[in-house]
């Protein structure tokens, strides 16, 4: 009796562990994430067009006003002798992986022109289903931006 269940015991854990080979074997396909984080439009680090330390501040504003996904009302911006930012809300157009907290750019004063420097984009998205999408990459970041979630 103890070896007809010891045998069960072993023929399940072969099939459940078979299943688990299976399923890892997949290859990884999150296109709609890809296409949100690699768009064809330009080279990464890039997001809506703006590419940190190339993008001036004031293309990247033109960008965000002329995006389908920005609430233009909300762009707000201000400038520093060193520096400034812009920040804005997604509308409903938006790639539903935006998330609907403020997302913001910080520029800096490069060569007597605000450049974009950072920027925050708030999503939905999992750290995790990034670094499956894109590898290990010096564009991502996760952690506590100090600010409530709503």
């Amino acid at each position: 009796m103890v070896r007809c269940v010891l045998r069960l015991a072993l023929w399940v854990a072969v099939l459940c562990s078979g299943v688990l080979v299976v399923i890892c074997a997949q290859p990884y396909h999150n296109r709609a994430l890809r296409a949100l984080l690699l768009p064809d439009t330009c080279a990464a680090p890039c997001f809506l067009g703006i590419r940190p330390g190339v993008t001036p501040l004031i293309d990247a504003l033109d960008l965000l006003r002329a995006s389908q996904w920005v609430q233009t009302e909300t762009i707000a911006y201000s400038e520093a002798a060193y520096g400034g930012g812009a920040v804005w809300l997604w509308n409903r157009q938006a790639a539903p992986l935006l998330g609907q907290q403020v997302s913001s750019l910080i520029t800096r004063l490069h060569n007597g022109e605000q450049v974009v420097e950072l920027l925050h984009i708030n999503t939905v998205i999992p750290i995790g289903d990034i670094y499956l999408a894109l590898g290990a990459t010096p564009y991502t970041g996760s952690g506590d931006t100090g600010m409530p979630n709503e």
